[in-house]
């Protein structure tokens, strides 16, 4: 078998939603090499990352789980000195995994906007701007003297703004990897050009696996340019793909 060539030919299919979900997926960490080794045997614990978190993520309780993504040559879903690849066995067998296409943030920052410059003004890509305007509209009422910044963090903590993100930043399996394959054929773009995350890329895909992802789904970490295998992947295909990914990856390093 040419692996060269069979590289090549896997990451010019299109973005297909069943074809990405046997792809591998990454967790970004800041861990240096002594605590991956630990990470390696006791698996992804959430919480690690907490102090480094915003507000919102800690009120909404998205600290109390581990953040995953789909894979990106560019490490750009968070990750600083590495990443860990985790089997996508995982979407198989665990039930309780969260998934949204776009980060809350984004509704966060329309808040700040809406506060500081009204409703008329532009608010990005965040989800049903309307009703996040009129959570700054009671919240108003009830805080009158508070400034923008402490504004956001009261409504932020209210019931009502944890509904809609539940409501508006929660969507299913199915829905999540259908999202993705709609944007890169819009893009007309391969798999190769979509771990690249060619462009500017309208989607902020994630992941949250309540509490810990456990030790036998992570099958090493990569640092940009070397990998470090822990443990191969359940079934060949996986294993397959995830070594095109690396190839493709320590080839595009080097360039």
């Amino acid at each position: 078998m040419n692996i060269a060539i069979d590289v090549r030919s896997i990451l010019q299919q299109p973005v297909v939603a069943e074809e990405l979900r046997k792809w591998p997926l990454m967790h970004g960490t800041l861990c240096p090499r002594e605590e991956l080794e630990h990470m390696k045997i006791e698996g992804l614990i959430a919480g690690k990352a907490a102090p480094n978190s915003f507000d919102y993520d800690r009120e909404l309780g998205r600290t109390n789980s581990v953040f995953l993504a789909p894979a990106s040559f560019r490490m750009n879903y968070g990750f600083g000195v590495g990443s860990v690849f985790v089997d996508a066995a995982l979407l198989s067998n665990r039930r309780d995994l969260r998934f949204s296409d776009l980060d809350v943030g984004s509704a966060v920052e329309c808040l700040k906007i809406v506060c500081e410059h009204g409703e008329q003004n532009y608010c990005g890509d965040a989800r049903d701007v309307t009703r996040l305007a009129e959570l700054v509209r009671q919240q108003k009422v009830v805080s009158p003297t508070l400034h923008c910044r402490d504004l956001v963090l009261e409504i932020v903590h209210t019931d009502s703004f944890t509904r809609y993100y539940d409501e508006c930043y929660k969507v299913t399996e199915a829905v999540f990897f259908k999202s993705i394959e709609e944007e890169a054929k819009s893009r007309r773009a391969n798999l190769y050009q979509y771990f690249a995350r060619t462009g500017l890329w309208s989607l902020h895909e994630e992941i949250l696996a309540p509490v810990f992802v456990e030790p036998q789904y992570l099958l090493g970490d990569w640092d940009g340019r070397c990998w470090t295998e822990w443990r191969k992947a359940s079934t060949p295909d996986v294993q397959y793909r995830l070594q095109a990914w690396l190839e493709a990856a320590t080839t595009r390093s080097k360039q």
